[in-house]
């Protein structure tokens, strides 16, 4: 499947899990606010946590960087005790949210049902869902990647029309290597996104060959595997952990990025 000359910005996420304490992220967020290198020719967010959600998108209110949310309730408001609501989401000002990581899915019980109500209600207030997809190390040795991606993306996308689904942010981050001292190796990666650009054009009659979706790829980027990944002709972006919490790092990874059109 080749790629047209359809242009969109890459894209650099940083998911900031719960490593860092509240005065922590937002000393982060001082110096990634500060920083030279940063430019708009990428489209990028940090996922801080929620006590600290407001507070780093104060701080980064001029910056380039967006904030996003690692989480939200698949309702507007009600009895759901120490959920967070989007409407607080939106009230904040935030413009991404994370929607089924894997460790939400495994640790905390998300469910294809309830990822999916999260997706339709983030695309109705306007955020823009981050949608984590990804098979296990079993369905990888088995070669049910392709079985796992496809059930994920179908059942997030239930009753989601073409418009809504390309303002999603489709994010593979295989589980096998998350979190490892390796990533997803660029090749395989690149194949994976080809399947699900393809898988995505044809749920889609409007589409005309996928390239107008957006698939990032997540799972033990580093700054020295970075832009190995970039290089692949459909991979549009990637979404950083641990790496993204050196600023060093950020900014290595943020300038590979952002000259991927050059590297493709």
């Amino acid at each position: 499947m080749e790629r047209n000359d359809f242009m969109k910005k890459p894209i650099f996420g940083a998911g900031w899990k719960m490593y860092l304490s509240d005065s922590e992220a937002c000393q982060l967020a001082t110096i990634i606010n500060k920083s030279t290198i940063l430019n708009d020719s990428v489209e990028s967010y940090v996922l801080p946590t929620f006590t600290v959600l407001d507070r780093v998108n104060n701080i980064l209110s001029d910056c380039v960087v967006n904030v996003g949310a690692q989480n939200m309730c698949y309702e507007h408001s009600g009895a759901f005790t120490g959920e967070v609501s989007v409407r607080s989401l939106v009230e904040m000002g935030l413009k991404y949210v994370e929607i089924g990581h894997s460790e939400r899915r495994s640790l905390f019980n998300d469910t294809h049902v309830s990822i999916n109500r999260k997706v339709k209600l983030a695309l109705e207030n306007k955020l823009i869902p981050i949608l984590c997809i990804g098979e296990d190390l079993n369905d990888k040795i088995a070669m049910r990647t392709n079985e796992v991606l496809e059930m994920d993306i179908r059942t997030a996308l239930f009753g989601v029309d073409y418009e809504a689904a390309k303002e999603i942010i489709f994010a593979y981050e295989p589980i096998w290597a998350i979190g490892q001292q390796e990533s997803a190796g660029a090749e395989y990666a690149n194949n994976v996104h080809m399947f699900i650009r393809q898988l995505l054009n044809s749920l889609y009659d409007e589409s005309q060959n996928g390239d107008e979706f957006k698939i990032v790829y997540g799972g033990s980027v580093t700054a020295g595997n970075a832009e190995q990944l970039m290089k692949q002709p459909h991979i549009d972006g990637v979404f950083v952990g641990r790496s993204s919490l050196d600023i060093e790092s950020y900014e290595t990874i943020f300038r590979i990025v952002s000259e991927s059109q050059d590297l493709k």
